[in-house]
Formats: C-alpha cells, sequence, structure tokens
C-alpha cells in the first residue's frame, strides 16, 4: 500500500525516480463530505488532500450540514474516505461531527446528541496530544471547529498554527451565495473573531479576493489512474456506475467499484462536464508548497524547484487584512476593521485557475 501513495507523490510532485519529501505538516481537516455528493468538488478535495504527502492528516471530521435534509440510509462520506484509503494506502482516523448549527458565537454545542460531540471531541485531543503546532484545514461550515474553540480557547491558541477557512464571502459581488455561511453564521463569526491565524479562503469576492475557479474535468482526469477515476465515477453516478438518473439500480459494492475496469462510454460523460472548485489552493498553501511554471507552459507544486520547472509563479496571495465583519456574518472590506485575517486574492486569475488545473492532472496522473 505503501508503494501506492509513494507513487502517486511521485507523479504529483513530478519527481520521478526521486522519494517523495517527508510530511512535515500535522493537518486536521473538516468536510461536507457526503455519499451521494451534495457537491462533487468535495471529492476532489479528498483527492488533493490525500495525494499531497507533505500533509499528515491527523484526523478528518465529517461535518453534518445536510442532515436535516439526508435520509438517514444515505452516508456521511465514509464511503469516500473508505476508497481514498484504499487508493492512497493512507489510513485516518475519522468521525462524524455536529448535526445543528451553533445557537449564539459562544456556543459549546454540548446540548448535541452526545453520538454527534465525536468531532469537536477529536479536534480537542488532537490538539491536546500533539506536541507539535498544528494546522486546522476546513471545508464546509466550521462549526465543529468553532465549538471546540469555544469549549478550549487556550488550546487553540497554544497549538494552532493556522487556520485555513473555506467558506464565506469578501466584500458584495453581485450574485454569489455561500451555503456554508447560510447554514451556520455562529460557527463562522466564532472563528472569524477569535483572534487566531485565520487564512481565510472567501468562497467569492469583490476584486479578485476569492478562491472560486472552474475545472475542465477531462483535463484533471483524463490521466488519472483507473482506481481513482472509478473513485470520481462511483460519486458522480451515485453508485451505479450509470451517469444520468438512476432510479431502480442497485448501488454496486465501493470498494469492488475501484477495481473495475474502466467504463469508456461513462468515463467520457465524466470528462465532458465542468466543475465548480473552492479549496484547492488551500492544501498547496498548508502543505508549504509553491507553483512552478515550465517552458511547455505546465505548472506544479513543489517545495523547491525540480527539474524544467524553475520559473517560480504566484497567482495568488494571502494578504492580512483589516476589514470589518457585521453580525450576520457579511464582511465589509471599505469599513473600519474589527478584526484582523490573512484572505486569498488571485494576482493573476487566468493563471490561478491554468496553474491548478495543470497541478491536479499531474497530481493525479498515473
Amino acid at each position: 500500500m505503501f508503494l501506492a501513495l509513494l507513487l502517486l507523490a511521485l507523479n504529483a510532485n513530478g519527481q520521478t525516480g526521486k522519494p517523495a519529501q517527508r510530511a512535515t505538516v500535522k493537518l486536521i481537516y473538516s468536510s461536507d463530505l457526503y455519499f451521494p455528493p451534495d457537491d462533487p468538488d468535495d471529492y476532489f478535495d479528498l483527492a488533493t488532500l490525500m495525494t499531497t504527502p507533505e500533509i499528515d492528516v491527523l484526523g478528518i471530521v465529517l461535518d453534518q450540514q445536510l442532515y436535516d435534509r439526508r435520509p438517514e440510509s444515505e452516508g456521511t462520506g465514509a464511503i469516500a474516505l473508505r476508497q481514498m484509503f484504499e487508493i492512497t494506502g493512507r489510513a485516518v482516523p475519522y468521525t462524524i461531527g455536529l448535526r445543528h448549527p451553533l445557537r449564539s458565537i459562544d456556543d459549546q454545542c454540548l446540548n448535541q446528541d452526545p453520538l454527534c460531540q465525536k468531532g469537536v471531541e477529536m479536534i480537542l485531543a488532537l490538539l491536546e496530544k500533539t506536541d507539535e503546532k498544528v494546522m486546522i484545514l476546513t471545508v464546509g461550515t466550521v462549526r465543529d471547529v468553532a465549538a471546540a474553540w469555544n469549549r478550549n480557547p487556550g488550546l487553540f491558541r497554544e497549538k494552532v498554527s493556522r487556520l485555513y477557512v473555506n467558506t464565506g464571502i469578501y466584500g458584495f459581488p453581485q450574485g454569489r451565495f455561500d451555503v456554508n455561511l447560510e447554514k451556520d453564521r455562529n460557527a463562522f463569526l466564532a472563528v472569524m473573531k477569535s483572534g487566531l491565524p485565520v487564512y481565510w479562503a472567501a468562497c467569492f469576492g469583490d476584486n479578485n479576493y476569492e478562491t472560486y475557479w472552474q475545472a475542465d474535468q477531462r483535463r484533471i482526469l483524463e490521466t488519472a489512474a483507473p482506481k481513482l477515476q472509478n473513485y470520481f465515477l462511483y460519486a458522480f453516478s451515485k453508485g451505479t456506475g450509470t451517469i444520468g438518473p438512476a432510479a431502480g439500480k442497485a448501488v454496486l459494492d465501493p470498494m469492488e467499484f475501484l477495481r473495475r475496469p474502466l467504463e469508456k462510454e461513462e468515463v467520457a460523460g465524466m470528462y465532458s462536464m465542468t466543475r465548480n472548485m473552492w479549496s484547492t489552493v488551500s492544501f498547496l498553501d498548508a502543505a508549504g508548497m509553491n507553483i512552478y511554471r515550465n517552458e511547455r507552459g505546465e505548472y506544479t507544486a513543489l517545495r523547491q524547484p525540480v527539474g524544467d520547472f524553475t520559473r517560480a509563479v504566484k497567482p495568488y496571495s494571502f494578504k492580512r487584512v483589516k476589514v470589518f465583519i457585521d453580525d450576520k456574518g457579511r464582511v465589509h472590506p471599505d469599513r473600519p476593521g474589527n478584526i484582523e485575517v490573512f484572505v486569498i486574492h488571485k494576482e493573476d486569475a487566468d493563471e490561478y485557475r491554468n496553474a491548478l488545473e495543470s497541478i491536479l492532472r499531474k497530481r493525479f496522473g498515473r
């Protein structure tokens, strides 16, 4: 299994024949990952995280923000986790999180079902037992992180080196909406006002203060290993193997599905889609990766230049800013600031998209 991970790492870094870099970043991940997927970009996020050997994933919390409108028979994302563990050879502790939003900005959520306290408990336990500084990266409502912070802010101040928050909107871009903010405004307010080193990857924002980009799935997936392509096909087909209406078709075994020969027709359907993406850059930044370009216009993410990837480019940055956040979680860049965070900014939107697409193609390649 370790060999499979090593090969994936080598492809990701463009370092064929050289050993993968040792993991040096300890990270706790929280994701609103579901099966069937509510938004398939979460499946790309998981694959990006688990094929990044520079990150030591200490634990994963499954954010249950959609619990209120999901049948109990539908999984919380554990199916996708099991598949990714099989593909990469990496196994990570995971658990489900809180079912309901914070009632106030300082809510510790102690009133919620004991079965759903495991996410908060895992976060606190991992911070307690880890000697080194830890990063936390959230894709979802941040409710488990917010509740954990409210229970032990001193521990967070001591142990958390960075908190990546992939939620919310910078300013008031026309027509933009963020479901994560709507689902739990108090959780967002709690972490944004915490005073922790928040690296805010705003989903949308004015003047390119946003992470949003749109990917061509063919470009990213057509050279991916068969198991990885089947992982995505299983998600897009809701476990049936057929993209489109799946009524009356049995859900196939997720682990056996990974080993199936690729169905060319169905994979072609998957290739034809575009994918709205948000969180890719957060994983690269957390891992301490720089972006390099070669003379052929290809990009890769590395800690140091390798081979013909020698031209460093900076299509994004995290800028330290003071902004005003109101009691609804709306951020006003032009008002006197009441919080200070690091916020994402696209320095070159076209290169940002091209670079991330090229990086994922290499990372997922055979």
